[in-house]
């Protein structure tokens, strides 16, 4: 098995402080991590969603499963900032670096409440629940991006922590609206090519998770989901 559950300090996991910054970038610092045993009860709960609800999430699991690169898996309980770290040394929002290669890292709160606003650039229906497995997947398709299209992450996932929201806003406002004669689908598969070089890595990274992992995995199991990326809060 190629995910490894860790609290800190694992062989080539992230280490105790790396895990305390992540903790404390959500505007609700995680009260502690979830321990191995845990860990593997959340796992297997996952698994059973996934069996029943999503055959792209099972797909997303039995790579990962089968893959020869590790996944260290970090739960940070009531809070923490849900994010991927691909393990060679910039997490999603900042933060220490791991320092180590071969492998990357998914930070997610086991207690997460998300909500999602669906509807596009043009019209939303309001917030709604969005399944906290869902949160997951989009990480862990992620880690898949990195096992399948390893060209995505040339250079690491690296770009300012500040920027990162607003690139991705920006990018699905000013190309991917209807208006503009596209769909989103249409402008993820433009703007997730490692080829497009006026679009930062975020936006391409992003695009390319959001419409090839998260958005079927919501469409097969009948949840609400998101074209902007911004559309999606913690409550």
């Amino acid at each position: 098995m190629s995910i490894i559950f860790c609290s800190g300090d694992s062989v080539g996991g992230p280490s105790r402080l790396q895990i305390n910054n992540v903790m404390g970038l959500s505007r609700r610092r995680a009260t502690g991590i979830a321990g191995k045993v845990a860990m593997r009860q959340y796992l297997y709960q996952v698994q059973c969603w996934a069996d029943s609800n999503s055959p792209t999430a099972k797909r997303l699991l039995n790579i990962a499963h089968d893959s020869d690169e590790n996944i260290y898996l970090v739960g940070m309980k009531h809070g923490g900032y849900t994010c991927f770290d691909d393990g060679e040394g910039t997490p999603a929002y900042g933060g220490g670096t791991v320092g180590q290669h071969g492998g990357s890292i998914i930070y997610i709160n086991v207690d997460i409440v998300a909500q999602v606003n669906p509807g596009g650039a043009t019209t939303h229906a309001g917030f709604q629940n969005m399944h906290p497995y869902i949160a997951f997947f989009h990480e862990l398709g992620h880690a898949i991006q990195k096992i399948e299209q390893p060209e995505l992450w040339v250079n690491g996932g690296r770009g300012l922590a500040a920027a990162f929201l607003g690139d991705i806003n920006n990018a699905a406002r000013s190309f991917a609206q209807r208006a503009h004669g596209r769909t989103f689908g249409q402008a993820r598969a433009e703007y997730s090519a490692t080829g497009h070089t006026r679009q930062p890595w975020s936006v391409r990274i992003e695009y390319d998770n959001v419409y090839r992992h998260e958005r079927p995995i919501c469409q097969e199991a009948g949840m609400p989901m998101r074209d902007l990326y911004g559309d999606i809060r913690e409550v």
